[in-house]
């Protein structure tokens, strides 16, 4: 078979070449078969303990962990190991920390972005810090936290640790060479604002303005320091964030306006007038506020008139817009902080019997829709980007020619359309409607068309608000057409193709 072929071919090519003979023939090479399949039945049996010291050494039990493992070591008594590894916390941000001795302090920056969706105050989640040892994760003493400006992760911050002394820099559970540092919650996760960077030796600078000198301007992040003098360790400083605006010298008018409502509502919050008087006073960084006596959103049916809520205080709180571009889109909110600090204030004014929530406004959105015709037909696409940018600077609640920011809103049919009609690149407007969408701040929404088949001359002529709390802001986009005829159109309901995904196109929620 195959050990005889090879002396077999040998041979007889041996002969050939001694009898100078032609090659011919040659001896086949023997078959071999293919394999198609094998099976094995195989079967093993062991037995690991963990509670004492006889496994064998080749016998080992490991837990996995997301960036490592731990080893299951003979267990203490009373101390049980889970099937599989457990956390305290569902979430989790894992520090590692390149540098800094056990027992020194560490300074962390950690810049969240304060953008929050949470509509109203609420007790934040309860964080909690951990540390790594070689005998795992352990709690962070309440001794070793120094200083905790974010309030529990809930703004940006500054927080002062003390290294434990048993810090484990090589175990296996996290990647080695590193001291590792844990920061776990479990309640309300996505109340918590999102982590964009985390810096450490972070200090915070505060300016003193002198008497008389003129209020400097905010520094923006990334600008430029330098040390007045030689400091051994630093080899730069850099900015991170952009400064925080201060408060210039009162002026006497300001003086007087204080004074007079301080004699009227006696540091004591007992009417609407007094709460809103009170927070705008206090808190520079809120640009509007309302009160809303015995109104409760929880208990509110937009469907029907709110039931009176005794005891009950609904305070809607409205930060400023700021300048720059893309103003008219803006939707600004206070954090979680602020929204607390607002409600502890206010609380500590009020009678002990009130039930008081503080809380950023709803913002219901309206899109104009139309066709037009410009004067000058050929340069329409131009014309149809001005004239969006023009409604939705009418429509802003933040541009002063405009429909202000005010609660109990209503905009009107003639007044949008009339807004149009005026501007000196326009020549006529037809097809006029508007679509109104509404959130009620858990996510659930409604749009409404101001043309509906069955709606009466009234309803399809104005928008008004459908939560008391909200402001009304424009949509980014609005659905205008140009077009070169001059003939009327009448309008119809909004159809399913002219609704945008993520914006206007919204399924169980229109009236």
């Amino acid at each position: 078979g195959h050990a005889e072929y090879p002396l077999l071919l040998a041979t007889a090519l041996s002969e050939r070449v001694r009898a100078k003979k032609p090659l011919g023939r040659v001896p086949n090479p023997p078959y071999t078969p293919l394999l198609a399949s094998v099976s094995v039945d195989y079967a093993a049996r062991t037995r690991i303990c963990v509670d004492d010291g006889r496994t064998q050494p080749r016998q080992q039990l490991f837990h996995l962990h997301p960036f490592g493992h731990a080893e299951l070591r003979p267990i203490r008594a009373g101390n049980p190991y889970a099937l599989l590894p457990r956390y305290d916390t569902d979430g989790n941000l894992f520090i590692g920390i390149n540098g800094g001795a056990s027992g020194e302090a560490l300074t962390l920056l950690f810049d969240l972005n304060e953008e929050t969706n949470q509509q109203s105050a609420f007790e934040s989640p309860s964080v909690t810090w951990y540390y790594l040892n070689a005998q795992g994760w352990q709690r962070l003493p309440a001794m070793n936290i120094v200083l905790d400006t974010s309030n529990g992760f809930i703004c940006s911050g500054v927080v002062t640790l003390i290294l434990p002394e048993d810090l484990d820099r090589q175990s296996s559970m996290m990647p080695a060479g590193r001291a590792w540092l844990r920061v776990g919650a479990n309640e309300r996760l996505d109340a918590l604002p999102r982590l964009r960077s985390v810096h450490a030796n972070v200090i915070r600078a505060r300016r003193r303005v002198d008497a008389g000198a003129q209020f400097p301007e905010e520094l923006p992040p990334d600008s430029r320091w330098r040390t007045a003098g030689s400091v051994p360790g630093i080899a730069a400083l850099v900015q991170l964030r952009g400064s925080q605006r201060g408060a210039p010298q009162e002026s006497r008018r300001g003086f007087l306006t204080r004074i007079s409502e301080r004699l009227n509502h006696k540091a004591r919050a007992v009417n609407a007038w007094d709460y809103e008087r009170l927070v705008l006073e206090r808190f520079p960084e809120v640009f509007k506020v309302k009160c809303f006596e015995g109104l409760v959103p929880a208990e509110f049916d937009p469907e029907a008139e709110a039931q009176p809520r005794p005891g009950r205080v609904l305070v809607v709180v409205v930060p400023a817009a700021g300048e720059g571009e893309n103003l008219a889109y803006r939707r600004p909110m206070l954090d979680v902080q602020q929204l607390q600090r607002i409600r502890d204030y206010i609380r500590q004014l009020a009678a002990s019997f009130v039930s008081i929530e503080v809380r950023n406004p709803l913002y219901e959105r309206v899109q104009v829709r139309c066709k037009a015709k410009f004067l000058d037909d050929t340069n329409a696409g131009f014309y149809v980007r001005k004239l969006n940018r023009d409604v939705s600077d009418f429509l802003c609640p933040w541009i002063p020619f405009g429909y202000q920011a005010r609660f109990g809103w209503m905009i009107s049919r003639e007044a949008v359309e009339g807004f149009i009609r005026s501007r000196d690149y326009v020549e006529q407007v037809t097809d006029f409607s508007m679509l109104h969408i509404a959130e009620d701040g858990a996510d659930r929404y409604t749009l409404a068309d101001t043309v509906s088949r069955g709606s009466s001359t009234a309803q399809s002529h104005r928008i008004r608000w459908r939560y008391p709390w909200s402001l009304a802001v424009p949509m980014e986009r609005h659905f205008i057409e140009a077009m070169r005829g001059v003939e009327p159109i009448e309008p119809e309901p909004a159809g399913i193709g002219e609704l945008d995904i993520g914006g206007t196109f919204i399924i169980g929620g229109t009236h």
